[in-house]
């Protein structure tokens, strides 16, 4: 696992040991990097159930602004790690907490919400929900919501799915506002 493009291009990044944990493939990150590439320079990027932090940091390192939510300590240790490695800590804020407390008490919009949750425990028609309601999403924003391949296509009252992209193991849903 690597910072694909950016001011930290091609640094080495740390993971967690264990099954807590599914890092976003390469393959798959740098697609979804490849389509949103022209919306990142200068927006807030909002990075839920982190993980090791590589999605955050990948847009921090192509000139966004990260926030990072997740539950694990151990799993924001590595978040900071992986900032100091970079060197891109100064864009950076990590909260450790649940990922739906964390999102009932945040403030702010952001142009892009990338979620990742376990896909055995999805509760990610919880998130976007308070997303839409908290309006936390810019106006021309778009949320990513990261799933097992097989899994339904969540619906939810005031966001429109406008894409899907597909992979072996896991698919991306592209929402907006309605």
């Amino acid at each position: 696992m690597r910072v694909i493009s950016g001011k930290a291009r091609g640094v080495p990044l740390y993971s967690l040991e264990g099954l807590e944990t599914r890092p976003t493939a390469d393959r798959v990150k740098e697609t979804i990097f490849n389509i949103i590439q022209y919306s990142i320079g200068g927006i807030n990027f909002l990075d839920i159930c982190s993980g090791s932090g590589a999605m955050g940091i990948e847009a921090i390192s192509r000139g966004a602004h990260a926030t990072f939510i997740e539950a694990s300590k151990k799993a924001c240790t590595v978040i900071h790690n992986n900032l100091e490695k970079t060197k891109l800590s100064d864009n950076a804020a990590v909260i450790n907490n649940d990922a739906v407390l964390a999102l009932k008490t945040l403030n702010g919009e952001y142009s892009i919400i990338y979620i990742d949750p376990p896909y055995e425990n999805d509760f990610s028609k919880e998130l976007l929900t308070i997303i839409e309601q908290r309006k936390l999403l810019k106006k021309e924003g778009s949320i990513l919501l990261e799933q097992g391949a097989l899994a339904p296509v969540i619906e939810v009252p005031g966001l429109n799915v406008y894409r899907e992209k597909a992979f072996k193991k896991a698919k991306i849903i592209f929402y907006q506002y309605s």
